[in-house]
């Protein structure tokens, strides 16, 4: 492996120590993931693929992106992700997947964002009103 130094000067870094830890199938140094840090896609996907669980540090990183925060919570810890709702409240889209396919019902705080487009709107007030039949039989 190339030194910290040498990879500190590569212009994609990140992807280059993300490919390495997959080849490895390890997790790499302090160092090494203070690099894949800097960019957000890779910290996901080294959460995803080698970490395989939640991990505080890349946290930090994937709080402040709603589409991140969105998969990191469906795919990672399958359940809530606490410090990425605020972002997430405030995309539509992602606000109602996430009331769906993570609360598993009504979210008030995404629902702001979710009544400013018609179309999901709609979804929305459609799974509410299953989901509610469904609790009531």
């Amino acid at each position: 492996m190339l030194s910290l130094e040498l990879i500190k000067q590569l212009d994609n870094a990140p992807k280059y120590l993300y490919n390495y830890a997959i080849i490895i199938g390890n997790r790499l140094s302090r160092e090494y993931e203070d690099i894949i840090l800097e960019d957000i896609e890779f910290t996901y996907l080294y959460i995803k693929d080698i970490i395989k669980g939640r991990w505080e540090r890349g946290e930090c990183v994937i709080k402040n992106n709603a589409n991140y925060s969105y998969w990191y919570a469906k795919d990672i810890i399958m359940g809530r992700f606490i410090e990425g709702e605020e972002i997430i409240s405030k995309n539509p889209n992602l606000a109602y997947l996430y009331a769906r396919n993570i609360i598993g019902g009504r979210w008030e705080r995404g629902e702001m964002a979710i009544f400013q487009n018609r179309k999901i709107a709609y979804l929305y007030k459609q799974y509410i009103r299953e989901a509610e039949k469904n609790i009531s039989k």
